[in-house]
């Protein structure tokens, strides 16, 4: 268990939150210390982690701090379905990344024409070519918009994607430029998506 120093009075000047997360109302940024923040239910100083481990502080989840022994419950309670929120969203953006990748590795698990061990020029072009006819399918850029629409959720931004993706598309804007043309060349994202 992290050991985290205790402070016995208030007198360490605090910042105002960096973020509007809910847990800042329980505590206060530490000034000149990065990542360090005060319970102001307990006095405490919680060095490292963040918010996130003044959440675990607050929920009273042992292992990374000590639990706040003054929290009321509601905000006890709070804490713990933060936490649990936080988890859950991160679990489903690991599926999400682990479906991709499972859908890309099933679309370059075509049938081969030739000898495996050693394909010809004329197989590795048509293997090509099919890579580029499956990206190029309706199926594919639903599925891109599906997910853009999952994991971006302000609608203005999503149709700055949508708008940048068509510039990319047809090589326009910066997208145009003799570097990013090259760049383009060599790294399709089509091509390298199972490495995301």
């Amino acid at each position: 268990m992290a050991e985290n120093s205790s402070s016995g009075g208030s007198s360490m000047p605090s910042a105002p939150a960096r973020s509007d997360d809910p847990a800042w109302a329980h505590g206060q940024v530490v000034v000149g210390a990065k990542n360090s923040s005060i319970c102001v239910h307990y006095s405490k100083r919680i060095n490292g982690g963040g918010i996130t481990r003044l959440k675990y502080h607050f929920a009273g989840i042992k292992g990374q701090v000590e639990a706040c022994k003054k929290v009321p419950p509601d905000v006890k309670w709070k804490m713990k379905q933060l936490i649990e929120d936080l988890t859950m969203e991160k679990e489903k953006r690991k599926r999400l990344r682990i479906d991709i990748g499972n859908s890309q590795s099933l679309s370059n698990d075509e049938v081969e024409e030739g000898d495996s061990a050693n394909p010809t020029l004329s197989d590795i072009g048509s293997q090509a070519n099919k890579r580029l006819a499956i990206q190029g399918t309706t199926e594919v850029t639903r599925g891109l918009l599906s997910t853009i629409t999952r994991l971006v959720p302000d609608c203005d931004t999503q149709d700055v994607i949508s708008g940048q993706l068509e510039e990319y598309k047809k090589a326009t804007g910066d997208f145009g430029m003799p570097l990013a043309i090259r760049q383009r060349e060599k790294l399709n994202p089509g091509n390298n998506i199972m490495f995301f």
